[in-house]
């Protein structure tokens, strides 16, 4: 109930900011924080309690693999290419290397994964 509190003042805090000056966008943005909060405060309210929680280095992980999707996504947005080839461009590039960020930094969930293939 706290995160959730928490989440929704920054949601409509950041939705007064930038929709303004980003539209949509912004308010996708605005939406994307808040549920980052969300994980975020779950994550550490809960940390406390329970014993399954993924480590630190696993959160960083796939937060920091889902940042660089983000950053293709904006790449393929910029290239001015039309629906279907923005998706597909982005598609191209964003799942292989999601991967391999998880790989790199040693995602236990992926390594069990190619273990067992």
């Amino acid at each position: 109930m706290l995160a959730i509190s928490i989440a929704s003042v920054v949601n409509v805090s950041l939705k007064f900011l930038l929709i303004p000056a980003f539209k949509e966008a912004g308010a996708a943005l605005a939406t994307l924080l808040a549920d980052l909060v969300i994980c975020l405060a779950c994550y550490f309210l809960a940390k406390k309690s329970a014993r399954l929680l993924p480590s630190g280095k696993k959160l960083a992980s796939s937060l920091l693999g889902c940042l660089y999707v983000y950053l293709v996504c904006q790449a393929a947005l910029a290239k001015g290419l039309g629906p279907g080839a923005t998706v597909f461009w982005a598609a191209l590039w964003a799942i292989p290397g999601y991967f391999v960020i998880l790989y790199l930094l040693g995602n236990r969930v992926l390594l069990e994964f190619k273990r067992g293939s």
